[in-house]
């Protein structure tokens, strides 16, 4: 299945716009936790723990930051063998590595080989953790930013459609349906769509119908079906259903009010146009 070059280097362009811009403006490590329905893609910062020498931030002294940190990890595990907490720590800063080479416009020597290493970290996880989908989900991202072939990536795409149909974990069914669309696995996103649509309607049908899958299940039904108007009845379920103090009915009123201010938008699009017309 082939992927656009094009695609990818778009992907790539705003990861590192992503990470530019927050380091800048906050001249520090940012945390981010986006989902429900997108990668988490500056999450590596938010996971490290450690306080860089000096106060004042710029990307070549938090590159030489990493290196110093990769080369102690690398020593680590060398000594002591891999863990999932130091591994995972050394995956996350060879990722970081590898996208401020790439703002940094470096021709490493090195590029390469951190790529294969931030690979590595990630397989080792996968196999002191075989049942855990997530770094089965971060190595999936990391092809985004590294050419594979298309064989390892089918086998990823494979497994871990079997553990989320097994196993479903709402979060991580949403964020591989995004990977596979970054990755340009059109039809097969569409198959998981489609499963978890069926899935989600099946739970809710059931005498012990959860609001908090009801809202996944208008989320999917918006963006994915581009079905607001499903949507927001089942938004409608969750505010008369749940308490006006809970997390759940006010994340279900600014999603609800989202939806009606993108088609009030676009209705008035719809009416400048037709009075443009006349």
């Amino acid at each position: 299945m082939a992927r656009k070059k094009e695609t990818k280097r778009n992907i790539r362009k705003n990861r590192v716009t992503a990470i530019v811009a927050g380091i800048l403006a906050l001249g520090m490590i940012l945390s981010t936790a986006t989902f429900v329905g997108g990668p988490m893609l500056l999450e590596i910062f938010a996971k490290d723990r450690s306080n860089p020498p000096g106060s004042q931030w710029d990307l070549e002294t938090y590159r030489e930051y990493l290196i110093y940190e990769i080369e102690n990890l690398e020593k680590h595990v060398s000594e002591y063998g891999p863990t999932v907490a130091v591994l995972e720590e050394l995956a996350q800063h060879y990722e970081n590595l590898i996208y401020l080479e790439q703002i940094l416009s470096n021709e490493s020597e090195n590029l390469d080989g951190y790529k294969q290493n931030m690979l590595k970290a990630y397989r080792d996880l996968i196999e002191l953790t075989p049942e855990e989908p997530y770094y089965r989900l971060r190595l999936l991202n990391a092809y985004l930013v590294v050419d594979e072939g298309e064989a390892m990536i089918s086998a990823e795409v494979e497994a871990l459609t079997g553990m989320l149909h097994e196993t479903p974990n709402l979060d991580y069914n949403f964020w591989f349906i995004e990977l596979l669309q970054e990755l340009e696995y059109t039809a097969k996103a569409r198959e998981e769509i489609a499963w978890l649509k069926e899935y989600l309607a099946e739970r809710l049908s059931g005498a012990d119908a959860d609001n908090t899958e009801r809202y996944y299940y208008a989320y999917l039904l918006a963006e994915y079906e581009e079905d607001k108007e499903a949507a927001l009845e089942q938004l409608a379920i969750i505010l008369d259903e749940e308490e006006a103090e809970s997390n759940l009915y006010k994340q279900a009123e600014l999603y609800r009010d989202k939806l009606m201010a993108e088609d009030k938008a676009e209705d008035d699009d719809s009416a400048a146009d037709g009075g443009a017309d006349e």
